[in-house]
């Protein structure tokens, strides 16, 4: 037995070896890098203690991927208005980073509100007067012209009554002779032009009485011209405050007091009671996820220390080009992915609480559900 030959018998057991090992950790040659890389981290994170036979079981099982840990889902940059904010600047910063703040709490006011309170009572002045014309042509004239009218029709209506008697007591003159035809047509006249003078006046008072359509029509035009300007002038004063839209935490001030708003809003606000991972699965291990499957979650880099847990919540319908990308310079920066939202368990959600886009390392369990 040479020295050559025991070379040759070490290269053959060597190479039966690897190929045992391959086959039961299923390394095919040549590989998927990608998935041969998922594969062998589920096994070393969860299967380590198990035999090689076994290792396949837990590739199938198991897709790891690399995500970071984010609050998109519950994170809002906040701005001011675009309508007027060119000029306008931050007068009042009102919490720092860091801050927590409940719904609806102020967290900063601009430098032009004194002038938009202005406009906005101004506003609100010009509807109180057109609601008053309104109002006024919906009720007429005054009531003391509409007295003065009715005492006309009074008059009016006794001096009728006497030249009505007048007439009746010419006519019976007449039919006995006693006087002339031509008296008694001024009597039959003076009836006449009174009756007249009664329906005119009665028409005046009901012109008084009652609004007239046109009118009425452009005093409601000018009321609703004026609500909407009161309500815009409303919007633009509620814009010079800045409120938080739900209860959460500050990230980031980007405006300070005498600055005007960044690109990247005025403050970075985050719910940091609903964290959330943001996984990109390779488009190719996607069909394998399910909502509610159970997650681990471990930080690459140290982060913090032990494991998260979690549940898939959210499988994205959109596949795009990888945003986060492994520390392995082997990965495929150019893999398309699909984004899976995962909601931490209440009680790891604190432990992460003060990080924003740390990059960890996620393990679904696509066996389970």
């Amino acid at each position: 037995m040479t020295a050559a030959w025991l070379r040759r018998a070490v290269r053959r057991l060597s190479s039966r070896l690897f190929q045992a090992i391959a086959s039961a950790a299923d390394l095919r040659w040549p590989c998927n890098r990608r998935h041969w890389g998922c594969g062998i981290f589920a096994e070393s994170q969860c299967c380590s203690s198990r035999a090689a036979s076994v290792a396949q079981t837990q590739v199938d099982r198991y897709v790891a991927l690399w995500v970071a840990l984010n609050r998109k889902a519950v994170w809002s940059s906040l701005t001011a208005p675009q309508s007027g904010f060119s000029q306008a600047r931050i007068a009042d910063l009102r919490v720092e980073e860091g801050d927590r703040v409940s719904e609806g709490q102020i967290l900063a006011v601009l430098d032009n509100q004194p002038e938009l309170a202005a406009a906005a009572a101004a506003a609100n002045s010009a509807v109180a007067v057109a609601t008053a014309d309104l109002n006024r042509i919906l009720a007429g004239a005054k009531s003391t012209d509409r007295q003065t009218q009715q005492q006309q029709i009074n008059r009016i209506q006794a001096e009728l009554a006497i030249a009505q008697r007048e007439y009746d007591r010419n006519q019976a003159l007449f039919q006995s002779g006693a006087i002339a035809a031509t008296a008694l047509d001024s009597k039959r006249l003076d009836v006449e032009r009174l009756q007249g003078e009664l329906a005119v006046a009665r028409s005046t008072l009901a012109s008084l009485s009652e609004a007239q359509p046109e009118e009425v029509q452009l005093a409601q035009a000018r009321l609703a011209q004026a609500r909407a300007q009161a309500q815009e002038a409303a919007a633009q004063l509620a814009n010079t405050v800045i409120r938080a839209p739900f209860a959460g935490q500050v990230l980031r001030v980007n405006s300070r007091p005498g600055e005007s708003g960044s690109d990247d809003g005025v403050i970075e606000l985050a719910r940091t009671d609903r964290m959330q991972v943001v996984a990109e699965v390779y488009e190719t291990d996607v069909g394998r996820i399910r909502v509610g499957q159970p997650v681990t979650i471990t930080s690459e880099h140290g982060g913090f220390s032990g494991s998260l847990t979690g549940r898939v919540a959210l499988i994205g319908g959109k596949i795009d080009k990888k945003g986060v990308f492994s520390t392995d310079p082997a990965s495929d920066i150019d893999s398309r992915v699909v984004e899976v939202r995962i909601d931490l368990d209440p009680s790891d959600r604190q432990k992460v609480s003060q990080l924003t886009n740390l990059q960890v390392l996620v393990r679904i369990d696509a066996g389970r559900s």
